[in-house]
Parts: structure tokens; C-alpha cells; sequence
């Protein structure tokens, strides 16, 4: 049974750490959602990309991509870290067409703390690239999927899905981070975003912290979102988000238990 989960999941595997996991991501048949980082970026050529895309191709294995989103801010007020925030995350688009990759997560970047006061102006920039992002990935075959992070709400990251959804783009929703930064319940998130959900980033936390345990392993209650995916399952990818190989396991077996698939 946990081979047919496996092969209807994605599990993430960070590009900087290919070497460590490729052999065994390509022994046991995980699709990859690869992170795509500032690391890979510099430390990977085009040439590199393509001939990991290959291996996983050559085995049957679907792939996915996650953009970097460690200091960048696209749509800063500051010119020069606009430039070299976009021009991170295009060099990354052009990598996950490399990797063949079916679609790209992206971190939007709100956080009241940082942006409540100047909201409606963030919102429209935040429209405007991601708009024009989701446009450019749609033509290398890539979906652009934004996913919430420190969003509070699903109010907080609606008008940009809203932006992107006419070229094909989505919403990555991680139960996660909606646990340890939200503050409506998942049955709130779901109603308001099922529309836009294409990808689910799958793992659990204690409510304060973004642990990425194994779900069932601490305090989220799943069952909303267990409903969800038996109305709509075919349609969403799931991805697993383990942080620690250990976790892999009690992942794939929390799926089979609740007959998620």
C-alpha cells in the first residue's frame, strides 16, 4: 500500500542537498519538490539541473519546485532589493524549467508586523509582479503557486491569488503554517481558498512552532481538511515536508491510516 501512496506524493529535497539524498529518492521512487535556493543558485549550473531532472525523468518520477525566499523581497520600496529579489526568483523560474518541473511554490512575503501599515500599497505591488510572474512561468510550462506563511487569514493572500489564477497559477496551503502564525481555523482557510488550492505542504506543529512533524504527531486537527481531499483529491498535489529523514515514514504511514488516497 505505501507504494502506491508514494507514488501520488511529493516529498521536498532542498538542491544544495542533492547529493546526500538523489540515490535514495530514486531507490524508494519519491517525486521530488526540489528547493531551489540561493546555494543551488550558485552553486549549480544549468548544465547540473538538467542532468538531475534526467535521473528522476528516466525513473517515471513526477517533479515539482520550490522557489527561495530567504531575504528576498520582490516588491521592497528599496529599488536595488526589488531588483535583486526579482532577479533571484526569475533565475529560479528559469531552473525549474530546467528541472522540468510542473509547477514552482513561492513564498509571498506578507507579515503585519512588517507590512500592516502600508497594506493596500504591498497588496497592489505584490498583484503587479506576481501577476507578471505568474504570466512568465506559464509560459515555460511552470504553474506559479503562492503559499501562506505568516498570513493571518486567508484574507491576507486572497487578491493575490486572485492575480495569478488567470494564468493557471494557485495556492500552495500549508497546514503548518497556518497552525503556528494563523489565527482563523482551517475550516475558514479551506472555505475561503479551496477555489485557488492546488498544492497542500503536509506537516504538523505544537501551535506556537513550525516543527514539520509527521501530521498526527502534534495538535492539528486534520479532519476538515481529510474531508476536503476526499471531495477533491484529483485535482491537488500533496507534498510532504519532513525536515528530518526519520519523519519520512510516519508520514507515508499517518496517509495510509486515514485513507487519505
Amino acid at each position: 500500500m505505501k507504494k502506491d501512496i508514494i507514488k501520488k506524493i511529493h516529498v521536498n529535497l532542498p538542491l544544495r542537498m542533492i547529493n546526500n539524498y538523489i540515490e535514495k529518492y530514486l531507490e524508494i521512487g519519491l517525486n521530488p519538490e526540489f528547493g531551489i535556493d540561493s546555494q543551488a543558485l550558485d552553486d549549480l549550473s544549468p548544465e547540473d539541473i538538467s542532468d538531475i531532472s534526467e535521473k528522476f525523468i528516466e525513473k517515471g518520477l513526477k517533479i515539482s519546485s520550490h522557489g527561495p525566499f530567504f531575504d528576498l523581497n520582490p516588491v521592497s520600496t528599496d529599488i536595488e532589493i526589488k531588483e535583486i529579489s526579482r532577479k533571484r526568483i526569475y533565475s529560479a523560474l528559469n531552473y525549474a524549467q530546467l528541472l522540468k518541473a510542473e509547477s514552482m511554490v513561492l513564498h509571498p512575503g506578507y507579515d503585519f508586523k512588517r507590512h500592516g501599515f502600508l497594506k493596500d500599497e504591498w497588496v497592489k505591488r505584490s498583484c503587479d509582479f506576481f501577476g507578471e510572474l505568474a504570466y512568465a512561468a506559464s509560459q515555460k510550462n511552470v504553474v506559479l503557486l503562492l503559499e501562506n506563511v505568516y498570513e493571518r487569514s486567508p484574507e491576507e493572500i486572497l487578491p493575490l491569488l486572485e492575480a495569478v489564477q488567470g494564468c493557471s497559477g494557485g495556492f500552495c496551503f500549508d497546514t503548518g503554517h497556518h497552525f503556528a502564525f494563523g489565527e482563523v481555523s482551517i475550516e475558514n482557510w479551506i472555505k475561503e481558498t479551496g477555489p485557488f488550492i492546488k498544492e497542500i505542504h503536509l506537516h504538523d506543529n505544537d501551535g506556537k512552532n513550525d516543527l514539520h512533524l509527521p501530521p498526527g504527531k502534534g495538535k492539528i486537527d486534520f479532519n476538515p481538511l481529510k474531508l476536503f481531499l476526499s471531495k477533491n483529491l484529483n485535482d491537488i498535489r500533496i507534498t510532504l515536508e519532513p525536515h528530518r529523514e526519520e519523519d519520512l515514514f510516519p508520514c507515508l504511514e499517518w496517509l495510509e491510516k486515514n485513507n487519505v488516497f
